[in-house]
């Protein structure tokens, strides 16, 4: 079950921890100043501690009576205090519970007339070094003898507190005992176990581990408007690692150019208790996988409000890496994060799903690029991740899906925009605003304007989508200006459909599409390839064009059927079939008509209300209204309504109006029951609740209908019996009557 704490409750609990740290008291505070005078008792600025060390120790011993130490500008190794030799990497200094850590003031550098508890961070910082000897250069030269671990939190709650130091100088590179403080290869900076103290407003600045890097959360620690630059980790997480059961709050912290040839170039995060990482920033961090941040493998972390700028990641995960995860990332922004290598096979310019079912909401990508697939997002590893309500502007790929390339995953993607993303500069660019690679995604009420294959003198298709095996569902979604363009093969502008493809597409609009280019450019509006058969209902066609053929629709060795859709204004062809296949139309408005298999059909201006501005809605004299079979509605797959029933008959048009809305005066249509309108808006008018079966149009299934199913038994072509013809075979038998009585009443 996945656990996610609302704000309110971070809230209360933020107040909670508040409330039990005791109230300041006079006296209860000592100073610590590293220009202060050897021998201070740290009563006053005046005499102050010379060493953080021995402020710790006397604020230890007072028994609770010291509950903040204030630090001046100055620099504090922790090897320097009492009875502690210099020079000891084990030396750390230790938080305790009831007392903080506050860095930041003037100190004993005051001047005449000025405060000596004058607070600036800029102005004064307090540095925390495990540089123990003063002589690290760039790049970690000559940190081989610096501390293990600065900083260490230890079975301390959160009334202990490290407030606006810098920690500097880390580095763990000691021996390893696995998930234990004994371990001195992780937490270079603050090393966190079965804890939860809170680090507010402190800088994590270079910092070197083997393992778990900067800080290592192995409680539950709280970190706020914390920055972590230039942090470092063989392994994972160089800035921050959070443990298994950590139930971390990281919040308005920033991660910028922190580095790992592992994962999670800002944050490895393996949290199961919900983790919450919230309005956080992450710039120019780099790793193999993840390079802004790596959830691992059952993770239920919460990321929310953060934005992921120009991360790298060699192989997977520009911005972010899910790998099982349970996770939730929501209201982000992913701008220009990149994969540069794709080693073995690598992509997700901003996110990388792997399996799981994380849930993406709200997002936005732009401009993030893969080298191999998913420019904006890659699901792959049976994912069903859900990705609701995203904008994927401007991203690439070399390979396929500019936008999204899901790959054995039947993810949901409701309510996205792909606008201006790009497949291109590979041998094979397939979907420039999606890829699905045996795949059968839920797509709903998506819009794909403007996307792009271009392969110069190689091949590809699919400028909005490219489906390769699997059986996408595509619901209430807008193919508009997409384009396929090459000098030798370019198909299918709106959509590619190859290899066993059986899209289900409804509800739809392709207008505007094309394939392009000097080469064969074919099926401008979609293009079924190699034993494709797309099942079309309730869609139009419109104004798409192709160089070659198939400005509409163009199968090759496919058989698609083609429902209540409307096929106008194409060029140079509406439908064609080409070498193998047949294409079968019910109920269509096809222009210049449709001489091959299928009943219903019809040639005549669909009197659309004004397509030279992209308004494909009837107008009122449409001869498409009410011109439609009923059962040639797609069932109600993308769950329009929300009752949870996938099979009833889809009850609302592209609009989320009602899809069976009665508006012409004899019904045209199949039968006196048929009211449904062709393409994807249904005109207003008397809402009618259509059930399969109820073949008289009384709001019944009963022994009226029957009497009429019985009666057409046998084969029987949809022009003949129509509505009793329940599942369109061209025959009334048992698979009607059992449809019939699953219905009855």
């Amino acid at each position: 079950m996945r656990v996610v704490r609302s704000p309110i409750a971070w809230l209360t609990f933020g107040l909670a921890v508040l409330a039990a740290m005791p109230a300041a008291a006079v006296g209860d505070v000592r100073y610590v100043d590293d220009d202060a005078s050897p021998g201070g008792d740290g009563l006053t600025w005046a005499t102050a501690h010379r060493h953080l060390q021995d402020a710790l120790a006397a604020a230890a011993a007072s028994g609770g009576v010291v509950h903040e130490l204030r630090l001046g500008g100055g620099t504090y190794r922790p090897d320097r205090g009492a009875g502690i030799k210099i020079g000891d990497r084990e030396a750390t200094f230790r938080l305790h519970e009831g007392l903080a850590v506050r860095g930041g003031y003037l100190g004993v550098a005051a001047g005449a007339g000025e405060d000596p508890d004058e607070r600036d961070h800029d102005m004064h910082p307090s540095v925390l070094t495990g540089d123990l000897l003063g002589d690290d250069g760039a790049d970690f030269l000559r940190a081989e003898e610096n501390a293990y671990q600065v900083v260490t939190a230890l079975d301390v709650d959160a009334s202990a507190e490290l407030d606006g130091v810098t920690v500097q100088g880390g580095y763990a590179d000691g021996p390893h005992f696995g998930p234990s403080p004994d371990s001195r290869d992780q937490g270079s900076g603050v090393n966190v176990y079965f804890a939860t103290p809170v680090l507010r407003d402190c800088r994590f600045i270079g910092n070197w581990a083997i393992n778990h890097g900067t800080v290592n959360d192995h409680g539950s620690a709280i970190l706020i408007g914390c920055h972590f630059e230039g942090n470092y980790s063989e392994s994972v997480g160089p800035a921050l690692y959070i443990h298994h059961d950590a139930d971390t709050l990281v919040q308005a912290c920033t991660f910028t150019n922190n580095r790992t040839p592992g994962k999670g170039g800002g944050v490895y995060c393996l949290s199961t208790s919900a983790a919450r990482v919230t309005d956080c920033t992450f710039t120019g961090n780099e790793a193999a996988n993840g390079g802004g941040l790596y959830a691992g493998e059952d993770s239920t972390v919460v990321v929310e409000g953060c934005t992921f700028t120009g991360n790298i990641a060699s192989d997977r995960g520009g911005g972010l890496y899910n790998d099982l995860t349970h996770s939730t990332v929501q209201g982000c922004t992913f701008l220009g994060n990149m994969v540069t290598e794709g080693i073995g096979g690598g992509g997700g310019g901003g996110i990388w799903n792997e399996g799981g079912d994380p849930q993406i909401l709200g997002c936005v990508f732009t401009n993030n690029t893969a080298l191999e697939r998913g420019g904006g997002v890659y699901n792959g590893a049976h994912s069903t991740a859900l990705i609701d309500g995203c904008i994927f502007t401007g991203n690439e790929t070399t390979e396929d899906g500019g936008g999204m390339s899901n790959a054995e995953s039947d993810v949901t993607v409701r309510g996205c925009v792909f606008a201006g993303n790009i497949a291109r500069n590979g041998v094979l660019n397939v979907g420039g605003g999606m890829s699905n690679y045996i795949s059968s995604p839920r797509i709903i009420g998506c819009v794909f304007l403007d996307n792009r294959v271009e392969v110069g003198e190689n091949q590809g298709g699919g400028g909005g989508m490219y489906n390769e095996g699997g059986c996408p569902v595509v619901v209430n979604c807008v193919f508009r200006d997409n384009e396929a363009v090459s000098d030798f093969f370019a198909a299918g502008g709106g959509m590619y459909n190859f290899s066993n493809a059986c899209p289900r597409v409804s509800n739809s609009l392709f207008a505007g599409n094309r394939a392009a280019g000097a080469g064969f450019a074919v099926g401008g509006g979609m293009y079924n390839d190699f034993a494709s058969d797309a099942v079309i209902s309730n869609t139009t066609f419109a104004d798409n064009t192709a160089a070659l053929q198939g400005g509409g629709v163009l199968s090759f060795f496919s058989s698609p059927q083609i429902r209540n859709t409307i096929v106008w204004g194409n060029t140079p062809d509406q439908v064609l079939v080409d070498g193998g296949g047949v294409a079968t139309l019910l109920f269509c408005d096809v222009e210049g008509g449709w001489a091959g298999p299928g009943a219903g059909n019809f040639d005549a201006d669909p009197l659309f209300v004004n397509p030279d501005v992209d308004d494909y809605h009837l107008g009122p004299d449409s001869p498409c209204r009410d011109r439609g079979h009923n059962w040639a509605v797609a069932g109600d797959a993308g769950d329009l309504d929300a009752d949870g029933d996938l099979g009833e008959l889809t009850p609302l048009d592209i609009e989320g109006l009602p899809r069976f809305a009665d508006t012409a005066a004899g019904d045209p249509g199949c039968g006196a029951g048929a009211i449904v309108d062709l393409g994807p808006y249904e005109a207003s008018g008397v809402t009618v609740d259509v059930i399969r079966g109820d073949l008289d149009g009384d709001g019944l299934v009963g022994f009226a209908d029957l009497i009429t199913l019985i009666a057409t038994w046998g084969p029987c072509p949809p022009d003949a019996c129509c509505l009793a013809d329940l599942d369109l075979d061209d025959a009334i038998g048992f698979a009607d009557l059992l449809t019939l009585l699953s219905n009855w009443g």
